[in-house]
Parts: structure tokens; sequence; C-alpha cells
């Protein structure tokens, strides 16, 4: 068995390793500071906005008189309709050939105390018929008495208008129809001679 031997020599231990050199740090330099922000330039006022000019008003134009529109004249109390679309002059008619009183003093305006309005003197004397009969002739003709008076009481009244067809008057009227009624008919000529009826006119009739 071999053994090993011992050296006589002690083994010098290898030297430790230098310590590197300390490496010296960098200096990082420190950031610049950012230049100085340029003071924003002044901002100009601006000045408000002028006003427009001002304009001389316009000249009013001067009004143009214009004629008035030529209107027809109003209807007369003849020819003017009443509600139910029947003329005065048509109602009158009618009431002198019935002797019907109350409708007579109804379209004439006659009231309690006889009095007419005034527009029934212009409606007697020219309400006519299809034959040109006047109420007076109309109530003559067919012996509405009562009717014929109160015509005849109206003021400013025709007594004797002569008709379309004949040229007859209220009074020859009435000695027409003296044929049917002598006795009635006598009342009637000699209230249409005291309202004032010109009796010559009927001569040659009676004749």
């Amino acid at each position: 068995m071999f053994k090993l031997k011992k050296s006589s020599k002690k083994e010098k231990a290898a030297p430790a390793p230098a310590a590197p050199a300390p490496v010296p740090a960098k200096k990082t330099p420190a950031p610049a500071a950012p230049p100085p922000r340029a003071a924003p330039p002044p901002v100009a006022a601006v000045p408000p906005p002028a006003p427009p000019p001002t304009q001389a008003p316009a000249p009013t134009p001067a009004p143009v008189k214009t004629a008035p529109p030529t209107q027809p004249p109003p209807p007369t109390t003849a020819d003017a309709a009443d509600e139910d679309g029947a003329k005065p002059a048509e109602i009158l008619i009618e009431a002198a050939r019935r002797n019907n009183v109350d409708l007579l003093q109804e379209v004439l305006g006659i009231g309690a105390d006889g009095s007419a309005r005034p527009a029934a003197t212009d409606l007697i004397n020219k309400s006519v018929d299809a034959l040109g009969n006047t109420a007076l002739h109309v109530a003559a003709l067919n012996g509405s008495y009562e009717c014929l008076d109160a015509m005849l009481d109206v003021e400013g009244v025709e007594v004797d208008p002569r008709n379309r067809m004949e040229g007859n008057t209220p009074l020859h009227c009435a000695v027409i129809y003296s044929e049917e009624e002598p006795e009635h008919a006598i009342a009637i000529v000699d209230m249409l001679i005291d309202a004032g009826c010109d009796p010559r006119s009927v001569i040659s009739i009676i004749a």
C-alpha cells in the first residue's frame, strides 16, 4: 500500500486577488431649466362696431283721395221687403183688397192716436198692383170702406191718382163697385168726395 509523501515545504497560499478599483460614478448633468416662456403679445382692444348710418325717414306719401264707390239708392218703403219676403207695398195692396184694417195699420205704422209714420204717405201713393191700381183704387173696387177711410186720414195722400190701364181714379172704381153693392158704394163715393176727390171725373160714367 502506497503512502503519500508529505511535502516538505508548505505550499504557499496563492495571493488573494486584488479588489477592483472603484469606478468613479458618472455625474449625470442636471437637466437644463426650460427657457422662460415669452409673454403673450398684448391683445389689441377691438373697437365696438360703428353704428349704422342714420337714414332719414322716407317721406310719408300724401293720402290719395278716392271717390267713394257709388251705391244704389236705398229702397223706398214700397220696395223694401219684410222678414217674410213680402214687400210693404204688396202687404198694403192685400190689406186694401181684403179690408184687413189690422194689417193695414201695421204696415202703415198707424198708432192708437190715428197718426201714421212719415213714410206711410209715400207708401200709399206709390204702391201699385200689376194693373197700376193704388191701394185707394183697390179698396174702392172691393168695397173696403174701413181701410179706405184709414188711408184717406193719412196726411198728404193723393185722392185722385189715375191707374195705368184706363186712367181711372178711386172715385171711378167706387162707381164701378156700385154695380155690385149700390148702397155700400154710395157711402164710399161720399167719403171720397169729402176727402177731396173731383166728382167731375165720373160724370161720363154715370151718364
